[in-house]
Parts: structure tokens; C-alpha cells; sequence
């Protein structure tokens, strides 16, 4: 399919480029109505398409902000991609989306393609503990703003907006402790980042451990599954579970439900995140009915990270020499108790 361009409507309709140009964009020009419809609809019969590369290097603007997070399985990455999408629409921005996996080197090539297309900003949560770094650091310095979302790099100098993760980690395992709980069982993932590392330092902060206490494992459902089947197996009385996040909560309960242990009567627990429920067929049912009451959950303010981070975005694209500090936004934890 061939693609025409403003040189061919000017030739087909007898003015010249820029005339073309000022009629479709709108802007003023002193020609008579007969000729400008005929430019429009020599545009439409053409079915023309601006170039927006092209226009966005003339323009040294390309209205346009890409977006990398490392999973779009969860209820927090696409919620927050939805308002900031939103957000930044209304200043005049397109989202470019990816998904990284939370691999590098996806993320990589994502990274690549985004620059190609010419890009204003970028928004990240980096993968694998940011190891694609020195590439972010060219970007920047390339003009292309930087901002880190969710997951940040301490050692780097990107603007991010996150959560403050050891504080509300320190209050959920207060909460657990609270609750007669004397000894924690902390659920995480092995592959580590500063905003999990943050969250494991703020349970320490509260209660006592061991390093058998902290679990880590792959998200794989059925690898967390035989590790806390494993903790389980010790004497009951006085465990509880502290989730990193909320999408490891199937495989702890398919052990509960293996071991008949009732949640949150037999086991507290308290995580990061609602939990999604995945039913696939009658086991995921099962494992399920294990929970006899909603568990106490520190939610992430999703909105306001998505507010934050677009009006960094607008504001120094719009000024450039504009200053914000880092942002590290309170969790909110809702308790509901068991009624039990």
C-alpha cells in the first residue's frame, strides 16, 4: 500500500507544501474555501497519515512517553499504566506500553525501540535490579526524561515515585505481632530489588527472625507451594505469614489447604497488594474456601503514584530547570478482622 505524502496532495490539488500543511493543521492561511476542500478531501481520497516522526523532529517534541513495567499478570501495574495513561492524555501525551517480563533483556530491546521512536519521557520500573542502568543513564543523557516508578535504583540519580515500603512493612508485622503472632514467616521472591529489599528491612524493624523464617522463592505457584508446605510441617502455634506480595498468596494456600489449616483462624497473615483469584478447576476452589475471613491487606496508593509521576512528567517537559524531590508515598493497611 502506498503511502502519500504532503508533496503528493500539493502536486494533485496545484498549491504548494506549506499551503497543503497549514490546511490540514489548521493553522492560518489566506486561500478560498474552494481549494481548502479540495486539499481535504484530496487528504481523505489519499487517505494521507502525517509522519510524526518526521514532525516530531522538526517539532523537537514527539508527544509521546514510554512506558516498561516488569508484569502485566498483576491488579497494581495495569491499574496504574490505566491512570497514568489517563493523566498524561489529558496533557496532550501518547503511552507507548511494554511489558519486560522482568527480564533484562527484553527490557533491552524495548528500551531500544522506544528510543527509535523518539520518545519525550520515560517511566520504568526496572527489571533484574536494574541491571539495564548504563542504557537508562544514556537515555537521560540523550534528553529523554527518566523517571523511575514502583521499583527504583538507589545508586542512580533518576527521579522515582514509590512506595515507602519499610514503613507499612514495620506496620503490618506489628500488626501480625499484635495478634499473638511470635513467630513471622516473611514469603518473598528471589530476585531481589531495593523496593522488596525495603519491605524485608521494615519486618525485621518489627519482630525477630531468623533467616529460616524468610522464604524465597520463584513466583512459580508450585515451587512457593512445597517451600511453605515445608515451614508448615513445624509446630502451628504462634506462625503467621508476612507476604511480599499478595500474588504469592495461592501457593501458601494450596499448602494450607494440603496441611488443613484454616486462614486467618489457624494462620494470620498479612500482604502487599488485594490478591487476585485465579480459579482454573476445582482445586484452585478448594484452596480458596481455605480462606475463612478477608485478610488484612497494604494497599498501595496507586492513584496517587499515577498522579505523581504524571505531573513530574508534565511539569519538567514543560520546564525543564523545575526541581521535585523523590517521592516515597504511605501504603494504606486494611484490617479486616476475622469474624470467627
Amino acid at each position: 500500500m502506498r503511502l502519500f505524502s504532503l508533496k503528493d496532495i500539493a502536486k494533485k490539488t496545484g498549491v504548494s507544501i506549506t499551503a497543503v500543511s497549514n490546511v490540514l493543521n489548521r493553522r492560518p492561511i489566506r486561500i478560498g474555501d474552494e481549494k481548502r476542500r479540495l486539499i481535504v478531501k484530496t487528504a481523505r481520497d489519499f487517505n494521507y497519515r502525517p509522519n510524526l516522526i518526521a514532525r516530531s523532529l522538526k517539532r523537537k517534541k514527539a508527544g509521546a512517553i514510554g512506558v516498561v513495567v516488569p508484569d502485566m499478570t498483576t491488579l497494581h501495574y495495569p491499574e496504574l499504566i490505566r491512570l497514568l495513561e489517563v493523566k498524561l492524555f489529558a496533557h496532550g501525551y501518547q503511552t507507548l506500553i511494554c511489558n519486560s517480563q522482568d527480564n533484562a533483556l527484553c527490557e533491552k530491546e524495548h528500551l531500544e525501540t522506544l528510543r527509535s521512536r523518539f520518545i519525550d519521557g520515560l517511566v520504568i520500573a526496572p527489571a533484574e535490579n536494574g541491571i539495564n542502568a548504563p542504557l537508562l543513564r544514556r537515555i537521560s543523557e540523550s534528553g529523554t526524561l527518566v523517571l523511575c516508578v514502583d521499583i527504583y535504583l538507589p545508586r542512580e540519580k533518576f527521579h522515582y515515585v514509590t512506595t515507602d515500603g519499610r514503613t507499612s512493612a514495620r506496620q503490618g508485622a506489628a500488626w501480625l505481632a499484635g495478634k499473638g503472632v511470635s513467630r513471622v514467616f516473611y514469603l518473598g521472591e528471589r530476585q531481589r530489588h531495593q523496593a522488596l529489599d525495603d519491605r524485608l528491612a521494615g519486618v525485621k524493624d518489627a519482630v525477630s527472625m531468623s533467616q529460616k523464617d524468610i522464604i524465597l522463592c520463584a513466583p512459580e505457584r508450585g515451587e512457593i507451594h512445597e517451600r511453605c508446605r515445608t515451614a508448615l510441617r513445624d509446630p502451628l502455634s504462634g506462625a503467621g505469614f508476612f507476604l511480599e506480595s499478595n500474588r504469592l498468596l495461592p501457593g501458601l494456600l494450596d499448602a494450607a489447604r494440603e496441611l488443613r489449616i484454616a486462614i486467618p483462624v489457624n494462620l494470620p497473615i498479612i500482604g502487599f497488594d488485594s490478591p487476585v483469584l485465579v480459579i482454573n478447576g476445582a482445586e484452585d476452589f478448594a484452596s480458596w474456601r481455605i480462606l475463612t475471613a478477608p485478610v488484612p491487606v497494604i494497599r498501595q496508593n496507586v492513584a496517587a503514584m499515577a498522579e505523581e509521576t504524571a505531573k513530574y512528567l508534565t511539569v519538567k517537559l514543560a520546564k525543564p530547570t523545575a526541581r521535585f524531590a523523590s517521592v516515597r508515598l504511605p501504603a494504606e493497611i486494611i484490617f479486616q478482622e476475622s469474624k470467627t
